[in-house]
Formats: C-alpha cells, structure tokens, sequence
C-alpha cells in the first residue's frame, strides 16, 4: 500500500526531526560569567523549555506513525494469507487508518500528561565556581524534570511492547513472499530499534551531566533508528523493482 509506505517516510522524517530540538543551547542568551547565588540558574528560558518538550512528541509521534504503518500494513496481509477457511475478507486502508490514528492519540494523550503533570523545563547547573570573585567557570545546561525518568516511563513502555509486538506480527508473516511483505526486514529494523535503546538508554544515564556527549547519543538514536527502518524497508523492494525491470528488458 503506497499510503503506509509514505506513511513510514513522514513518521521516519518526524522522528529525525528530534535533532533540532536537541540542538538548542542557550549560550547565545546567557553572559560568559554568571553569579552563583543558586546552584540552580533560571534564566530566560521560555523557548528552551518548549524545545525540551518537543523532543519526547517528536521522537514519539515519528516512531510510532512509521512503525503502527508497517505493523498494520503486516497484520491486514496476515488475515488475508492465513485465511485457511477461504471466508471473504475486505479490510480497506480506511479501516487500518483508524485503527492508526488510536495509536496517535494515545501517543499525543501520554504526552500531554506528561506535560501537565511534570513537563520538561530548560535547566543549567553549576559545575564550578571560581572562589575570588564567585563568577561561574563551569555550568551545564540541560532539560530537566522533577520525576526524572518515571515521567517518561509509559512512552518506553509503550516502544518496548511495540518493538515486541513488530516481532510477533513478523514471525507471524514470515510465510508471506516479500513482494507483498516486508515481515523480515521489519524484524530486522526491530533488532535495530532494540538495540539502541539497550544500549544507548543506559550510556545516556551514565552521561547526563555531558550536554556534548547526550546530545550526540540522542542524534544517534533518533536519525540511527529511523535511517536503519527505511533502509531495510525500501531498499529490498527497490532491488526487486530493479531486478523486474531488468528481466522486462531482457
């Protein structure tokens, strides 16, 4: 279905979109010296913070609207080949597409909370003050909640069972020939997915307090994880265009 192919393309360029959320500092807005009267400062920071909760609808919306395209596209092929009784079955893409925009929403609901209950705010924290003058030599500036990684618990949640669900519906799929489904590269994207996230969720903890270093492993994730899923996705079918139009000549 051309429809949740593009699908995955829109979900996958929303999701790398995250990096430019990612990318706002305020060093452009703060002196070179600040007093350290708290060890909190609490600059301007209006646009900060929005770009702070951007990043988690960003990188949400993207991922789950590139993966429930693919997921949906598998289970309708799924009814359809594994329809032993020979019943008559119609599921048109309208139908899919409800069921994808559920997904939306409660994807946008548990950001929503998330932003009522404990948003995402711009923080720098000081590292160390220099004791002649008490002017700040090092600070850190980064986005900070009171909850921690608790508020966004139900969206990593919410990726795992869809990572273990894409899963399920692969192994379900992987009967149908490729040139209707891509069950086995979804699988693979999957085992991409997983392992960014293994690994990258507990690297991130570890350099928190390096905004140079998080801001590098949150690109990776974001553009890593969505380059990954469109590569394996479209670059099978393209060599199977190239390979029918190159017996069509022959």
């Amino acid at each position: 279905s051309p429809a949740f192919m593009l699908q995955v393309l829109l979900g996958a360029s929303v999701q790398t979109c995250t990096v430019f959320a990612l990318g706002q500092q305020d060093s452009w807005l703060l002196p070179q010296a600040m007093p350290a009267n708290d060890p909190l400062y609490y600059g301007p920071n209006a646009y900060l913070d929005s770009a702070c909760r951007t990043q988690p609808i960003l990188f949400s919306l993207g991922f789950f609207i590139m993966f429930s395209a693919l997921f949906l596209k598998s289970w309708r092929l799924i009814r359809i080949f594994n329809n032993r009784k020979l019943r008559h079955l119609y599921i048109s893409d309208m139908h899919l597409l409800m069921y994808q925009a559920g997904v939306v929403v409660v994807v946008a609901a548990l950001n929503l909370l998330w932003g009522l209950i404990d948003p995402l705010v711009w923080r720098r924290f000081v590292l160390n003050v220099d004791d002649r003058d008490g002017t700040v030599t090092a600070s850190v500036g980064l986005c900070f909640s009171q909850g921690g990684i608790k508020s966004a618990m139900p969206l990593f949640v919410g990726i795992i069972v869809f990572i273990v669900l894409g899963n399920y519906l692969a192994y379900l799929g992987r009967q149908i020939p490729t040139e209707f489904n891509e069950s086995k590269w979804t699988a693979f994207a999957m085992v991409v997915c997983l392992q960014a996230f293994v690994l990258g969720v507990p690297v991130l903890a570890l350099a928190n307090e390096q905004s140079s270093a998080g801001f590098a492993i949150k690109s990776i994730i974001a553009i890593g994880t969505a380059a990954s899923t469109v590569s394996l996705v479209f670059v099978p079918k393209l060599m199977l265009a190239y390979e029918f139009y190159k017996r069509q000549g022959e």
